[in-house]
């Protein structure tokens, strides 16, 4: 197997750890079981994302739509959610998931991006809010990265980083030739074009599960 890949059964070993994690530091993230799916599972995660930024965001805050009823409640509201102590702010529904892809013998993260009418954000829109960071790469070579396709599971159309360059990616990331960090070492590399910050704590969570 080339470097920077992994098969489908670490793969599916991989998610179901990501999940377990997931729960302990209460993130959202799930598996979802489909015969569709390579490996027979994919993982999900759903959050609400305040829009700090009416044209361009650098960064977000996340709000955990599970954990908080209130916010989740005025999302079927379309009007502006008020935080305390600042001004006005729009929202955003992201829904993420993360694909095996057999061709490719990596991960895909796919994702869609809903404004609060229910209208599902253009592509233009969302490499404006490409961290700025990313934002020069992006801008250079965004059909090769960034792009919209079908969902290979559910056959919807989705937002996807292309999986052409990840292996190549993931050669080069520190530690991710451990095969134990590889999904939190990929998703800590691409999720933040993606609308999508993974939290420190699961590095150290899955060093505590190691040990145990």
């Amino acid at each position: 197997m080339a470097a920077g890949s992994i098969s489908e059964r670490e793969f599916t070993e991989l998610v179901l750890k990501l999940a377990e994690v997931s729960a302990l530091i209460s993130d959202t993230w799930r598996v979802v079981h489909s015969s569709r799916s390579a490996g027979g599972v994919y993982l999900e995660r759903k959050s609400i994302v305040i829009d700090t930024t009416a044209d361009q965001v650098s960064r977000s805050q996340y709000l955990d739509i599970e954990n908080d009823t209130s916010l989740a409640e005025q999302a079927d509201d379309p009007s502006c959610l008020t935080l305390s102590g600042e001004k006005t702010h729009s929202f955003l529904n992201y829904e993420h998931h993360i694909v095996y892809s057999p061709s490719y013998a990596v991960p895909v993260l796919y994702f869609n991006v809903y404004k609060p009418n229910g209208h599902r954000l253009e592509l233009e829109e969302l490499w404006n809010r490409v961290p700025k960071e990313h934002h020069i790469r992006m801008l250079e070579h965004k059909w090769a990265t960034l792009t919209q396709q079908e969902h290979p599971v559910l056959g919807s159309p989705y937002f996807t980083l292309h999986p052409c360059h990840t292996a190549t990616l993931m050669s080069q990331v520190p530690q991710a030739d451990n095969k134990r960090y590889y999904l939190i070492k990929w998703l800590s590399s691409v999720g933040p074009v993606a609308g999508l910050e993974l939290s420190p704590e699961y590095a150290t969570i899955f060093d505590v599960i190691d040990s145990v």
